[in-house]
């Protein structure tokens, strides 16, 4: 079983923006951000191999 088959998802207000979010996995946490013009959709690829 990967361990990206059950991903949790939300949205967090922080300081007046709101993030998406997703969990996958165990361990410590892991924040991946993405640059300019791009979206969490840049990081498809690694996730699985992180989570």
């Amino acid at each position: 079983m990967s361990n990206t088959e059950h991903i949790q998802t939300g949205f967090a207000e922080v300081n007046g923006t709101t993030l998406y979010y997703e969990v996958a996995g165990t361990g410590h946490p892991f924040v991946l951000a993405h640059g300019h013009l791009l979206d969490r959709r840049s990081w498809d690829d690694q996730f699985a191999v992180f989570a």
